[in-house]
């Protein structure tokens, strides 16, 4: 009898799907000793990103819905696309600032960048010939940063920082992702005095309500992340405070009309190829855009890598683990740049990664994580895990 029934779901679920839904399951070769999902994706870094079912992450990039699954040794990866990027095609990635960017960050680490493999749910470990599922392929290698060397980096930090030695070993595979720039901005104005499960609830309604809508799956609408020009219209505020956004409102449409009169999307993309100060410097002039909000922009998005947004978990960290001590328990201008140029000293260049690393490690739902204790599913595929999972849901 379940039998029948998980059959009949099967057969209504994949009839039921639009044509962009029928995506299948492709994979890149990348240890988990170089990404965790289900750490980089659950530690503030993103707020568009959930465990829909073990394992399994469902989030929106890059004007996509995304379901990421991992082994130990791989990446793998579902994408479903709204219809006007199927009918015009895929847009390319303009990665010329990246490769010049990475060329000389991996000169200042002495290494060689990560190997990273596609390949398709066939089997084949050959790099796709088809433009969409390598367009797919390069956006998450961007995304997640995957063409830097993550061992190479803790080296350097535990060869600099013997508390970090110490530590590193307990949480490895956390990295920096690399996201939308506008994204990034709106979410952490978002996230004054809020904690991660209120600023992901208004990121969703902000989308609901200005955003485009990419698909529909398992029955939950997905929406495209907002156009500054977008969110500098003149409802936006009136409609966010009716969101339950109270003076964030304010900031978000008076930040999109600084941005639209700077020249829009192209300015903040510009910001990736001006230095660190002078890029927080611009971010500041924002409204509601303070030290550490600029600091998450430039770290997250604009390749700042020596970026250290410093907050209560990082103000403890400072004082706890390396014995800083400052006359006053609140974070003012001088103790925030003082936190920042300590750690920037310490780790060098890319002082926001290993900030990240250590900012992990501090949340309790971490502290659990033990990186040498991996189960193993190599050898089970996607489909299969999650078939796996819908029986056992169904026999229940």
């Amino acid at each position: 009898m379940l039998g029948c029934a998980y059959r009949w779901f099967r057969f209504t679920r994949l009839t039921t799907m639009s044509v962009s839904e029928r995506s299948t399951w492709s994979s890149l070769r990348c240890d988990k000793s170089e990404l965790r999902i289900d750490i980089v994706l659950d530690c503030g870094q993103s707020f568009r990103w959930r465990e829909k079912s073990s394992g399994i992450w469902t989030g929106v990039m890059k004007g996509r819905v995304w379901r990421l699954s991992q082994t130990d040794h791989e990446l793998s990866y579902q994408v479903f696309e709204p219809k006007t990027i199927a009918e015009n095609g895929v847009q390319r990635l303009k990665s010329t600032d990246r490769r010049a960017r990475l060329s000389k960050a991996n000169k200042v680490l002495g290494c060689q960048p990560l190997e990273i493999e596609s390949k398709t749910s066939s089997g084949s470990s050959e790099i796709p010939v088809d433009e969409t599922m390598s367009t797919h392929a390069n956006i998450l290698k961007d995304y997640f940063q995957l063409d830097i060397s993550l061992e190479s980096l803790y080296e350097q930090f535990c060869e600099r920082d013997p508390l970090f030695r110490e530590k590193a070993n307990h949480l490895k595979g956390v990295r920096l992702l690399r996201q939308d720039p506008v994204e990034t901005l709106f979410s952490f104005i978002c996230s004054s005095n809020n904690n991660i499960t209120r600023i992901s609830g208004m990121i969703e309604r902000m989308c609901q309500h200005f955003g485009e809508k990419i698909t529909q799956l398992d029955g939950i609408d997905y929406y495209s992340f907002p156009s500054i020009e977008r969110l500098a219209g003149d409802d936006v505020e009136q409609t966010l405070q009716g969101l339950g956004f109270g003076y964030r409102a304010r900031y978000i449409a008076e930040s999109a009309r600084q941005i639209v009169s700077k020249g829009g999307l192209q300015h903040l993309y510009e910001l990736r190829d001006t230095d660190y100060a002078a890029t927080k410097a611009s971010l500041m002039e924002l409204h509601g855009v303070g030290a550490k909000v600029a600091d998450c922009v430039c770290l997250m998005s604009l390749d700042k890598m020596e970026a250290i947004p410093v907050d209560t978990h990082v103000k403890q960290i400072a004082e706890r683990d390396y014995s800083l001590h400052f006359a006053t328990k609140s974070c003012t201008d001088a103790v925030y740049n003082k936190i920042g140029d300590f750690f920037r000293n310490l780790w060098g260049t890319h002082a926001g990664w290993a900030q990240c690393v250590l900012f992990a490690l501090d949340l309790k739902k971490f502290t659990e994580i033990n990186s040498s204790k991996i189960p193993s599913t190599d050898n089970v595929p996607v489909e299969t895990r999650i078939i796996k999972k819908r029986k056992r849901k169904l026999s229940k």
